[in-house]
């Protein structure tokens, strides 16, 4: 009910106060606007026409899908609704203080391992709290340390700031990140933060770094770094690391009478020396192979509800199953809105990418290059992980309506002289 006040006051005030309206904006920004609208339209309607029960569809596209697009709507109009009564309001300002609140999470966690470690004299390594699961708190962490690496690249590389911060606590900021990560020590978050870290710094290299020699010199400083990083996390967690391979394999070619379809019950299978398999590595392949099949033969999907994939399967295979969901991104947002609504989700996330390129190019905006990776993040993790989940999704969409309605108001205007980037 508090989304649903929140986007209604948003609207009534962007009403009352006489926003500019939607036809003023760019063709690429209304397009993104009206596609989220269209895939909502599209999610419900095939849901309704295959769902085996259309009130729990309804009540699951309310909360999964119309949720986020609303909380999308209140993140757009934000600034716009602000302004007017905080003149003192500017991007950055509002950025930071949506970052700050972020770090919330964060914060809370160091804290409780600090007392932790005080009380019991060890840290705690792969526990969570305030958050429900490492998986959950990992999505969280690439989210935001998204918008604090690509403010790096904004300051170091184009001169501009996106985020009312000083550096040092900018800097603060990106440490607790890969703190937590390692404490949390999840293989994908830790994946997730090395790569954003990586394209950012190849970028600043490739723009400053004019002696080949010192490019080779700090390119292996950097590589040294993530290979201590991604060691750490393969000290810690090395029996999910080590044979990731050879469990996938297995996991893509297994039946689905194994504990990946039904944990308390399915055969648990294993390898050739006779020890199981890991859960996680073998039944991702697993889930990813059987989706992929049960996508193919359901076009339209199966309505949006907690238990599609489970039901889809049983439909399928005329057996009982008890399996949450696919365990990927897209595939889930498929299996639930269908072809057409993947094919959707889709064509948005590279509209959302082409907006954020364009105002990097032609702008040399620091906001474009925050959109462009900010939209790395969510589309990578959405390979590995199924993020259509409360809140994950909520939290995505809102930061991408807010980045995007910055977007009006944070870059130069086209006659501004502006030199393009390479």
């Amino acid at each position: 009910m508090p989304i649903y006040l929140s986007v209604i006051s948003c609207g009534l005030l962007a009403f009352t106060l006489r926003l500019r309206p939607l036809q003023q904006r760019s063709p690429l920004e209304r397009a993104l606007i009206w596609g989220l609208i269209l895939i909502a339209a599209v999610a419900l309607a095939t849901g309704f026409i295959v769902a085996p029960d259309p009130h729990t569809h309804f009540s699951y596209w309310n909360s999964r899908l119309l949720r986020p697009i609303l909380l999308f709507g209140v993140g757009y109009l934000l600034y716009d609704v602000l302004k007017p009564s905080c003149p003192w309001l500017t991007p950055q300002r509002l950025l930071s203080a949506v970052v700050v609140a972020l770090m919330a999470i964060v914060v809370f966690h160091l804290g409780f391992s600090a007392h932790y470690y005080v009380q019991h004299g060890a840290l705690p390594w792969q526990t969570t709290e305030g958050v429900y699961n490492r998986a959950r708190a990992s999505y969280y962490i690439n989210m935001l340390a998204a918008i604090l690496l690509a403010e790096v690249v904004g300051r170091l590389g184009l001169k501009q700031r996106m985020l009312a911060l000083p550096s040092s606590v900018l800097a603060l900021f990106i440490a607790a990140c890969c703190a937590v990560t390692i404490l949390i020590s999840t293989r994908w978050g830790t994946l997730g933060l090395l790569g954003m870290s990586a394209l950012c710094s190849l970028w600043l290299l490739a723009r400053y770094a004019r002696s080949a020699v010192f490019r080779v010199a700090a390119l292996l400083v950097l590589l040294g770094i993530g290979a201590a990083l991604g060691y750490g996390s393969y000290r810690i967690d090395h029996a999910r690391w080590a044979p990731v391979l050879e469990e996938a394999k297995a996991g893509w070619n297994s039946p689905t009478d194994t504990f990946c379809f039904n944990f308390a019950q399915g055969r648990v299978p294993l390898n050739a020396a006779g020890v199981p398999y890991s859960h996680s590595n073998y039944c991702r392949a697993s889930l990813l192979h059987q989706s992929t099949m049960v996508l193919a033969d359901n076009p339209l999907g199966g309505g949006m509800g907690k238990r599609t994939y489970n039901a889809l399967l049983e439909r399928k295979y005329q057996q009982h199953f008890a399996v949450p969901h696919s365990h990927h991104g897209f595939i889930e947002f498929g299996l639930q809105t269908g072809w057409s609504g993947l094919a959707l989700w889709l064509a948005w996330l590279v509209a959302v990418a082409v907006y954020g390129w364009q105002l990097y190019r032609r702008q040399a905006s620091a906001l474009g290059f925050m959109i462009l990776l900010f939209t790395f993040s969510f589309v990578t993790r959405s390979l590995v992980d199924n993020i259509i989940v409360d809140p994950h999704l909520e939290q995505y969409l809102f930061l991408f309506g807010l980045l995007l309605g910055l977007a009006r108001h944070a870059t130069p205007p086209p006659s501004a002289p502006t030199a393009q980037v390479s």
